[in-house]
């Protein structure tokens, strides 16, 4: 037996051997490259400590912050119907959602919790822009209604962080008449920076159980010209006027 080469060399190896580092020790900044120690990043909430830039959160490392000891409870949303559109580009849909789990652990793009923030209670929301830019699918539509129901029947209040891709924060405004334009400028004067689209609306819907009604098309142009010369004249050139989609409220027995 040979001690040296088979006892000595590999202890002497495996002391000054270079060691592999974990790949997750480390994080680059986006904006600036700094590689930021993920202890480091993590407790100063994602933000590089080098530039200040705001890098991406999870909702569960979100909720962490943002809940009192770190502690909530998850909200169960309901599972939607798989691939209604059987959707395909490159990928079939489904493909590309497991991936997307795979990837970042969570089923959805979207977490629902309930705990307290500063000893108060609260419902919150939170899309996960790393699962396929937050995917804004059937479970997400879902999950903003379990979370809407939840905070309702608690009486708290709803903390709702969007984090979709193509997601914007508009406002549309429905005018039947001369009342609901003045309410929606005064609105905007409230609002400058909120971006408010106008649609005129559809007085006489058609009946809850008549399908093949006929939609009043005649009065809807009618509308629409009104509530275009009304802006033009009006000099509000921040509001953005749309057509009729024929889409109808029942509850209040008027179009929308």
């Amino acid at each position: 037996m040979n001690w040296i080469t088979n006892y000595v060399r590999p202890r002497i190896n495996s002391i000054f051997s270079r060691r592999e580092m974990p790949e997750n020790l480390w994080t680059k900044c986006d904006e600036c490259g700094t590689m930021l120690f993920h202890r480091e990043l993590s407790g100063n909430l994602n933000v590089c400590t080098n530039c200040g830039h705001h890098m991406g959160i999870t909702p569960r490392a979100r909720f962490a912050a943002l809940f009192d000891g770190g502690l909530f409870t998850e909200v169960a949303v309901p599972a939607p119907t798989p691939d209604p559109l059987q959707f395909r580009d490159q990928k079939k849909y489904p493909d590309r959602l497991r991936a997307a789990q795979k990837e970042t652990g969570e089923k959805e793009a979207m977490l629902v919790a309930t705990g307290e923030m500063g000893r108060t209670p609260i419902v919150a929301a939170a899309q996960d822009f790393s699962f396929m830019g937050g995917s804004m699918g059937m479970y997400v539509g879902n999950a903003i209604i379990a979370a809407a129901e939840e905070a309702v029947k608690l009486k708290r209040p709803l903390i709702l962080f969007s984090a979709a891709g193509g997601a914007r924060t508009v406002l549309k405004i429905v005018v039947f008449d001369e009342a609901d334009y003045r309410w929606a400028r005064d609105v905007a004067g409230r609002y400058p920076a909120l971006p408010l689209y106008l649609q005129p609306g559809n007085h006489t819907p058609p009946p809850p159980d008549d399908d093949a009604a006929t939609v009043d098309q005649a009065g809807i142009d009618a509308r629409m010209r009104w509530l275009v010369e009304r802006v033009v004249a009006d000099g509000w050139f921040t509001a953005t006027v749309l057509p009729q989609l024929h889409v109808t409220l029942w509850g209040n027995r008027r179009g929308v």
